[in-house]
């Protein structure tokens, strides 16, 4: 008889490593297929095969049809060589091993973290930070420590920002800090493969710096023989130091000018004070300032401000009149205030739906003060508060400063509830903040764009459902609410008027918003559902809104967010209710569309424009504030002046909505008071609507945007008016000589402050940091390029969007990074690419990254010239790059040569560079 002779399986590829840890590896393999082997035995499994330094063994079969194995027990950070092959019934069923497939297996995580850990602060705004090396032991690799990393933050926060440090170093200096505030610091080491535990937290502090001047420096009182000054230290408060002291100083100008100053040093930290200098002479000017002191020394002086203290006794015979008058102004003072308790008590007794007051959160101390009558040099004082009296002189046998108590009375105003009073016992205490003088706002928002306070605030401000919510809550007004957990007050909600006598036909998801000076400025509103359509179109007739803002869409990802309440095109008509909306025209606005619509009720009708912003991303708040500042000022100039509320809405109706109500208010407030102050007017807000400003990220939005509108004015110039406008820009701005231009270019840089590292990490990795041409000049995390390369994805590259087009902008390459450079342009090929600089030869750090003919190799990339022309200012190529034969681009370059170099006319560069652009 003759035997059989059997195909053998034959596997031609080698198995693909699929993942890799530090004891295993993961294979998978192309099934072997059968097809020509009719009448073989079929298939039983696989073997796979191992080799680490001897001979290859099997480590395990898998049978059919599995095509995927994992080895284990494997030794960490070791080479390991694997085969697989496929394998028949009975002897000699096995067939010839596949290609193999190298790989190392992972290094373990270290098995302990830095010790040793030290802080310590010499120089302002900075910490140095020291450690001891890790073991090479506890590194659990052959190749020991790669690099530490420095995590810290402000004590309190969770440490975002972290450095990578070189395996050589064991001391590394944190810059950029702010003064006199404590960080919370830990330290890891890496292998190549895994990070270990972070150390133990050292806290560290920054050293404390000279104070600012003192702010606010008044004069609020004086007699025939004293003055009381006041002053505030810039806010944040503290914020160079503690304060140990201040320091008064004060001389003679008028009658007679004493050039000597009289100084008394005030032993108080407080951030504010009041204080009164006693024993001086009647109907005298005096200069005055004050400093502060702290650890780290004395302040600058204050502006001086004049005190004159009053003249002392009767001058001709309307005196006893004049003091006949202040008495009288007094009496009646008395039997006002008197009038006014008692009418507020019977009121609130003969009412008992306002048994409870909510805290106004705006100052008023009763104060009165009358100003000195016609005709005579007497004046009078009157002040209701608890504040200590001037000492009498007999008391005091010579100057000095007394010290007295800042007593802030606030008053409380009546709930505007028709529905229930407010339950006391669900609230929490409730924080306080100052406002902030508008000539510090631009220091305090980017001096707190990375520290706590934010955090701070926002976590002292009320918390959801600290009033009744009765009406919301029925069982039969359930389907109108959006969300279940975002229910209006009653005390607040919008009350509509009930439709053919039909029980809580009143109810729509909406309240009444104030600003600080309308109680009803505006609509919080969720965006309203199937169930409840009607009603909102209710609400708009009832309060006779002309005005709609939405800043959602429908639909963000895969979630409804607003049911669509008007016609889908032009020239439609659909009835909600008995009230029916025809949309008369659709246009573009900033940021979205602006709707106009004719709603008409019987015989009535009315013109509505919404104003839809569709940029808000669907998590977070928009990454720049210009695009929806746009939006709110062309939402108001629509809205003008009218008495009537703005509705603007959301999904929910309280974060966005919180936002964009909180910008337009403060900002409005802040250009007629001179004053910001977003934490007291979202802390109303939230008493008036839950959640109101819903997340930290939407509340700190508020502070950037805030500070972008006051500061900005609005950039769009009509083109009849720009040659005027360049002109204007040209002039003198301030009477230090600056051109407005300059003063707008400083602006500029105090809106767009340095980011903090954690946004320019990748350009800031010990591999990256030589590829940047400078060390401060890093691509922001969020829109930096990312390479197409198995090696590493780092280029110094940004990607930015114009109006028409996207741009990626980057520095010329270094000539470690030309091949870089090339694989940005095949990985995105642009058409164009713009050359703003000449090559110099001096600097050998500007690699040229092109041939002058043929074609030349950088890395994997070849690349040639195809063509060279000149046009004035600029010389024209056309470059092809290609990568291993098989993929290519071809590019236009334009070098320009006209930029203006220092001391040249810029207008003769600006020709040439408008002639590159067109």
């Amino acid at each position: 008889m003759c035997e059989l002779a059997f195909i053998l399986p034959v596997i031609e590829k080698a198995p693909v490593i699929v993942s890799t840890t530090s004891a295993t590896i993961s294979l998978q393999w192309n099934a072997w297929s059968a097809e020509d082997d009719i009448g073989d035995p079929p298939l039983v499994g696989y073997d796979v095969f191992v080799k680490k330094d001897g001979e290859w063994v099997i480590d395990q079969r898998v049978e059919q049809p599995t095509t995927s194995a994992i080895v284990s027990g494997l030794t960490p950070d070791t080479d390991y060589r694997f085969r697989v092959a496929a394998v028949r019934e009975g002897t000699g069923g096995t067939g010839p091993l596949s290609p193999r497939n190298d790989t190392i297996t992972l290094c373990r995580k270290p098995s302990a973290s830095p010790t040793g850990l030290l802080v310590s602060a010499t120089n302002p705004k900075e910490l140095v930070v020291t450690w001891e090396h890790l073991a090479s032991e506890s590194a659990e690799c052959r190749s020991g420590v790669t690099h530490y990393m420095i995590y810290y933050a402000s004590t309190g926060l969770p440490p975002l920002n972290s450095f990578m440090v070189p395996n050589d170093t064991s001391s590394y200096t944190i810059r950029g800090l702010d003064t006199y505030l404590d960080y919370t610091i830990q330290i890891t080491a890496s292998n190549k493969d895994e990070e270990s535990d972070r150390s133990s937290e050292i806290i560290g502090k920054t050293i404390e710096e000279v104070a600012p001047s003192p702010i606010n420096v008044a004069i609020p009182q004086s007699t025939t023989s004293s003055f009381t000054l006041s002053w505030s230290t810039p806010l944040p408060s503290n914020i160079n130091g503690n304060i140990q002291k201040y320091i008064i100083r004060y001389k003679q100008t008028d009658p007679v000018v004493d050039g000597d100053y009289k100084s008394e040093e005030v032993l108080t930290g407080a951030f504010q004070g009041e204080h009164t200098v006693v024993d001086l002479t009647a109907k005298t000017n005096y200069s005055v300032q004050v400093q502060t002191v702290n650890g780290a020394g004395s302040s600058n002086w204050s502006e001086p401000v004049t005190a004159e203290t009053i003249q002392s006794g009767p001058v001709g015979p309307i005196a006893p009149a004049a003091g006949g008058a202040v008495g009288a102004i007094l009496i009646i003072l008395i039997i006002i205030i008197v009038v006014i308790i008692m009418f507020k008590r019977r009121r609130n007794d003969s009412n008992p739906s306002k048994k409870e007051n909510i805290e106004d959160q705006f100052q008023a101390p009763v104060d009165f003060q009358d100003t000195p009558l016609e005709g005579n040099n007497y004046s009078g004082h009157a002040s209701v508060s608890n504040r200590d009296q001037t000492p009498s002189r007999s008391t005091r046998p010579k100057p000095h400063v007394a010290v007295k108590p800042v007593v802030r009375q606030t008053k409380s105003l009546d709930l505007d509830s028709t529905d229930g009073s407010p339950d006391r016992s669900s609230s929490k205490p409730l924080g306080t903040r100052q406002p902030i003088p508008l000539a510090q706002f631009p220091a305090f928002v980017n001096k707190n764009r990375h520290t706590a306070l934010y955090s701070e605030e926002f976590h002292d401000l009320p918390g959801p459902d600290i009033y009744p919510q009765t009406v919301a809550r029925e069982e039969i007004n359930f389907t109108k609410n959006r969300y279940k957990n975002i229910l209006p007050y009653d005390s607040a909600r919008v009350k509509l008027e009930v439709t053919d006598d039909i029980p809580h036909s009143d109810y729509f998801n909406a309240s009444y918003i104030p600003s600080f000076d309308n109680d009803k400025a505006y609509i919080a509103s969720q965006g309203p559902n199937k169930a409840s359509m009607d009603d909102f179109w209710r609400m708009v007739w009832q309060e006779n809104v002309t005005t709609i803002a939405m800043v959602t869409k429908l639909k963000e990802g895969d979630k409804i967010k607003c049911g669509k309440y008007w016609p889908n095109v032009p020239g439609d008509s659909v009835k909600f209710g008995n009230i029916k909306v025809e949309l008369e025209s659709l246009e573009a606005c900033t940021g979205g569309v602006k709707r106009k619509m004719t709603l008409r009720k019987g015989d009535d009708y009315r013109i509505v424009t919404q104003f839809h912003f569709t940029e808000w991303p669907d998590k977070g708040v928009p990454k720049h504030t210009s695009s929806l500042l746009k939006f709110i000022m062309e939402v108001k100039a629509d809205h003008g002046q009218y008495t009537h509320p703005l509705i603007i809405h959301c999904s929910a109706g309280v974060g966005r909505t919180g936002v964009v109500i909180s910008i337009d208010s403060v900002v409005a407030h802040a250009k007629t008071t001179r004053m910001v102050d977003v934490f007291n007017f979202v802390k109303n807000i939230r008493q008036k609507r839950p959640y109101m400003v819903q997340t930290q990220e939407q509340y700190a939005f508020i502070y950037g945007a805030v500070l972008e509108d006051l500061l900005w004015r609005n950039t769009l110039i009509p083109i009849v008016h720009f040659t005027d406008h360049l002109q204007d820009l040209h002039s003198s701005g301030d009477g230090r000589g600056r051109s407005k231009m300059t003063k707008e270019f400083q602006t500029l840089k105090s809106l767009c402050p340095d980011p903090p590292a954690s946004q320019t990490r990748s350009g800031r990795t010990r591999d990256n940091h030589p590829k940047n041409r400078y060390g401060n000049n890093l691509p922001l995390q969020r829109n930096r390029v990312m390479l197409d390369s198995p090696d590493h994805d780092y280029i110094n590259a940004s990607q930015m969007k114009g109006v028409h087009c996207t741009f990626m902008t980057t520095q010329m390459p270094l000539p470690t990074t030309v091949s870089d450079f090339w694989s940005l342009v095949l990985n995105n090929k642009p058409s164009t690419v713009v050359m703003l600089n000449d090559k110099s030869q001096n600097d050998k750090s500007c690699a040229q990254y092109w041939p002058d003919a043929n074609s030349v190799q950088f890395g994997s990339y070849s690349v040639s010239t195809l063509s060279t022309s000149s046009d004035g200012d600029m010389t024209i190529r056309q470059l092809k790059v290609t990568r291993n034969s098989k993929t290519s681009h071809t590019v236009t370059q334009y070098q320009f040569h006209g930029w203006p170099k220092h001391g040249s006319d810029p207008q003769l560069g600006a020709r040439s560079l408008m002639k590159l652009i067109r």
